[in-house]
């Protein structure tokens, strides 16, 4: 026998944990450590739900760890590495070697960034730019003579206030958009304040009406940046317009105080190293509270040195509460100040003022960080000069502008993951409190979604009641009515719904219609097409409205043509609505968008089953085994009649057979008002019907919040249609729980309607679906009533429930009871004359004789269906035929025939890759890594195994993938005995 290859593994852990350069090998020896582990309790590995109860993370997680898709954050591996019994030296040896992978990854990111532009010298021309960025000629540095033009006198002037509130004292709170800063504010009517020891300009005296003096640094108000100390000349002093700041001035050092209790952001950190680091311009942007400000003054701090020239600091307002963006004239004679310009020696004219400030920055290593800015006509004044200094931008808008002008580099901050939200909580409340009430830390985690203001605000509620469980605060946050009433910490910067709403005032009347509406949609995100119904738009206009609040950053382009709002902004979103819509009107929005998904999705399903049977009477049927009028050619299989045996995790006998209305109609047969298929929506040909699966796919949760949404308003047919639609997905894909649930919501409906064919076809249908699930005692249930209600009636009909019970009583562990259904159902199917679900019910009466042990007849029967589908047109996706294939490799292995199994099992695996059937794929390849094995072609059996398992983590069937890494354990076990 072929002997295996090494495995690194094998050696001493920490040896091999030197020579690890990939998350491959990492979780190579995690898997090593967790089967020593076994060992030497003598017991099998710890499964992933061992795992997850011992650790308290989820087992798709601890799957991701195991299998190399995801690398271990440090606590983590730390955490695994003392579970899994590692030594000392073994978890220095991984911990070095995680680092190093990390370090890796970062090093190919740097690498495969391209490096920033910088900003153009002064009075250079900006390509696309509205105008030039500077007029004049500046002097040169020393000279001296009369002011220039128009300059304003020497002396006796105040110093100009540039832009900028003022904060209250303290440290900035993570996602507001400016943080606070310290230092003793000047009375209100202030002029002229030269920083302490400067002498004053004019002879006028610098002191506040409290007659207390700012000290160095210290923020003026209305002034955007503070004062450097000792940066105006002495009294006396000769000051000419635009002269150069005296010799032996201070660089100017005007960041506010850092952040407190930073965390995470590793990744954004190293894209602002990349894009930042070196020079050149950076946008950071996202929605209001989720930590730009925090961001952007972390990392400024974190690298100071890099800056030796200093930091200029401005706040712009662009979204503030009193409703006005500062002017970037202001903020530039701030910093002329701070640059050590005396104020009556500042140019009089901006252009003059923004080509000095270019001057003076030329030959600087600063920082400019500009936070808060409005849009890129706000910035633009304030890029310095030269190619030294880093300019660092926050805002709530995608300044695409500056980005088109100006080459600048952005990065697009989203939410924090739950493990670092939840380090956010532990840092500011201690993680003692935490730890004492963790599924209540955990729900406030959740409730705060991530967003770093909503954090904040939510961990000063709890430090202000520290005799307060966290139960009663996630409580309040549960409650989608209270959330925002919960996140308010009675200031304006701390009241979440007042930070979301200033973004509000900046957006068109439509947007901010739109953007109201968009809160009412059910499901996580909406399609152009979607919100043109949902709006009551024309799709052009649809798609501006989206744009508009795509780079106001209310929505986020997450997909091609797919949007999405944070849970946050969606509730604040939905107040607005609520405010500006009658209740008719909002019922009137969400009705043309589940319409639209229903319409949508019905048409999708008949092209993936178009012969899946109709729910209502009205519907149009083809004749019994002929394609839908139209559809001669290119038809799918029914998803979900591959498989018409019953065995695990395959799809259920009770599939659809019969075809549907054309595309246009609804499922009852008639049009729905205003819900034409955009082009692109929903494919409406035959050469779609992958795209079709693609649909349903990226489409799967809206349709499932629209039939929520549909019977929480009492639209039964719709409930009913969407459950019908979403059958073939929920089968190909092996969504067998969704499949039970949006079933019981149907049945529920089809009772109210009354009608009996719908009801029965509803009971049925869910009695599969529990079937799948294991729940045969409540699929027997269903499958009687739905018996019952179909009387002596279509005979279609009750041979499709025959076929159903015999699946269900299959797994219900009575075979024989289970072939007589599908007798039965065989022998309905033979008087129609429907050779389409003739091969149907043959392949499941074959795989029930080979249960039994009729070998010899389950394999005619299987050849026959074989037969029939091959020349069937319904079958067009092979769908059918690689199921039968299968059940044919079934057979020929419990015979004996092991190679001519393995040939039958190759046949409708091709199938399966070439037709996307990768539900179906996972199980044909355990079935021949059997056959293989059986055959002691061990290498190649145990590679069939190992993709098995990646097919069913990516399905997640985690279960599943369990059982088949304990099959590669035992496998590589005996490979080892038998070294």
């Amino acid at each position: 026998m072929r002997q295996p290859p090494p495995d690194p593994a094998a050696a001493p852990v920490a040896e091999a944990a030197a020579a690890v350069r990939t998350v491959d090998g990492l979780a190579l020896l995690l898997r090593d450590l967790r089967r020593r582990h076994a060992r030497g309790r003598q017991d099998s590995p710890l499964t992933y739900r061992e795992l997850a109860s011992r650790t308290g993370w989820s087992q798709t997680a601890i799957a991701e760890y195991f299998t190399a898709r995801t690398l271990p954050p440090t606590d983590r591996l730390d955490g695994l590495l003392e579970l899994l019994g590692a030594t000392p030296a073994e978890q220095r040896a991984l911990a070095t070697a995680r680092d190093r992978v990390e370090e890796a990854a970062r090093r190919e990111r740097r690498r495969a960034t391209p490096r920033p532009r910088t900003a153009p010298p002064a009075g250079a021309a900006v390509p696309g730019a509205d105008a030039p960025l500077t007029a004049g000629v500046l002097p040169g540095p020393g000279a001296g003579g009369p002011p220039a033009a128009g300059a304003a006198p020497v002396g006796g002037a105040a110093a100009a206030s540039a832009a900028g509130v003022l904060p209250g004292a303290g440290a900035a709170v993570p996602g507001a958009e400016v943080p606070s800063a310290a230092g003793v504010l000047p009375g209100p009517g202030t002029e002229g304040l030269t920083a302490v020891g400067a002498a004053p300009v004019g002879g006028a005296a610098a002191v506040s009406a409290a007659g207390v003096l700012p000290g160095a640094g210290a923020a003026v108000p209305g002034a955007g940046v503070p004062l450097a100390a000792g940066v105006l000349p002495a009294a006396g002093a000769a000051a000419a317009v635009g002269a150069p700041p005296a010799p032996g001035v201070a660089a100017p050092r005007q960041l506010p105080a850092p952040p407190g209790a930073f965390v995470g952001r590793v990744h954004e950190l190293a894209l602002l190293d990349d894009a930042a680091g070196a020079g050149g311009v950076c946008a950071i942007g996202g929605m209001g509270g989720v930590g730009k400000t925090w961001l952007a003054l972390h990392w400024a701090h974190a690298r100071r040195d890099r800056f030796p020239d200093g930091e200029l600091h401005a706040d712009l307002r662009g979204f503030d509460p009193g409703g006005r963006p500062a002017a970037a004239a202001a903020a530039v004679r701030g910093f002329l100040v701070a640059l050590g310009v005396a104020p009556a020696a500042v140019p009089a004219g901006a252009e003059a003022q923004a080509a000095l400030y270019r001057s003076l920055t030329a030959e600087r290593r600063m920082l400019v960080l500009l936070d808060n800015a409005f849009d890129t006509a706000q910035v633009t004044p304030l890029l310095p000069g030269g190619t030294g200094c880093t300019v660092l931008i926050t805002s709530r808008r995608r300044l695409s502008g500056l980005i088109a002008a100006q080459g600048a580099r952005t990065v697009a901050l989203g939410v924090l993951p739950a493990d670092d939200a939840h380090e956010v909580l532990a840092r500011r409340l201690g993680r003692a409190r935490l730890d004492a009430e963790p599924g209540a830390a955990a729900d406030l985690v959740a409730c705060c979604a991530g967003l770093p203001l909503a954090l904040g605000i939510a961990a000063a509620c709890a430090a202000t009641h520290p005799d307060l469980p966290l139960a009663t605060l996630a409580g309040d946050l549960g409650d989608d009515a209270r959330r925002l009433d919960a996140l308010d910490g009675g200031e304006p910067r701390a009241d979440l719904r007042a930070v979301l709403s200033w973004s509000g005032r900046a957006l068109s009347r439509d947007a901010a219609r739109g953007f109201a509406l968009l809160g009412l949609a059910p499901g996580p995100d909406v399609t152009p097409a979607a919100a043109a119904h949902l709006l009551d738009l024309p799709p052009a206009a649809a798609r501006a409205l989206l744009r508009e609040l795509d780079h106001a950053h209310l929505v986020q382009r997450h997909a091609p043509e797919r949007y999405r709002m944070h849970d946050l902004l969606r509730l604040h979103a939905a107040e607005q609505a609520r405010t500006q819509l009658t209740p008719a009107g909002q019922r009137a929005a969400v009705r043309r968008l589940v319409d639209f998904r229903t319409e949508a999705a019905c048409a999708s399903a008949r092209l993936i089953a178009p012969h899946q049977p109709p729910l209502f009477a009205g519907d149009t049927t083809p004749p019994p085994g002929s394609a839908p009028p139209g559809r001669a050619s290119g038809v799918p299989a029914p998803a979900g009649a591959a498989i018409c045996r019953t065995v695990p995790g395959m799809p259920a006998p009770g599939d659809s057979v019969r075809g549907a209305p054309a595309p246009g109609d609804t499922a009852a047969g008639r049009a729905l008002p205003g819900a034409a298929l955009a082009p692109g929506e929903a494919p409406g040909n035959p050469a779609g019907q992958g795209a079709a699966m693609d649909w349903f796919g990226g489409e799967h949760a809206n349709l499932l919040a629209a039939q929520q949404a549909a019977r929480a308003h009492g639209w039964d047919e719709q409930v009913c249609r969407l459950a019908w639609a979403l059958d073939p997905y929920h089968r190909s894909r092996g969504y067998y729980a969704e499949q039970a649930a949006a079933w019981e919501l149907a049945v529920e409906s089809a009772e109210r309607l009354g009608e009996s064919g719908v009801r029965a076809r509803a009971h049925q249908m869910l009695g599969d679906a529990c079937a799948l699930l294991g729940r045969t005692g409540d699929a027997l249930r269903h499958l009687g009533r739905a018996l019952e209600l179909a009387g002596s009636g279509d005979p279609a009909v009750r041979g499709e429930i025959h076929h159903s019970l015999g699946g269900a009583w299959e797994r219900h562990g009575d075979d024989r009871l289970a072939l007589e259904h599908a007798l039965r159902a065989l022998a309905l199917f033979r008087e129609l004359d429907d050779t389409y679900r003739q091969a149907r019910a043959l392949n499941a009466v074959g795989w029930l004789r080979t249960r039994l042990g009729d070998h010899a007849e389950a394999r005619a029967d299987c050849l026959a269906a074989l037969a029939l589908l091959r020349r069937h047109p319904a079958d067009r996706r092979q769908l059918g035929e690689s199921s039968t294939l299968d059940s044919l490799g079934c057979i020929a292995h419990r015979r004996g025939e092991h190679e001519l199994a393995v040939a039958y099992y190759g046949e409708a695996l091709a199938i399966c890759r070439a037709q996307g059937h990768s539900h179906l794929a996972a199980d044909v390849l355990r079935h021949t890594a059997a056959a293989l094995l059986a055959r002691h072609r061990t290498d190649e059996a145990r590679a069939s195994l190992v993709r098995a398992r990646a097919m069913l983590l990516a399905q997640h069937r985690l279960a599943e993938a369990e059982q088949v890494d304990r099959e590669i354990a035992d496998l590589e076990g005996s490979l080892g005995a038998g070294a």
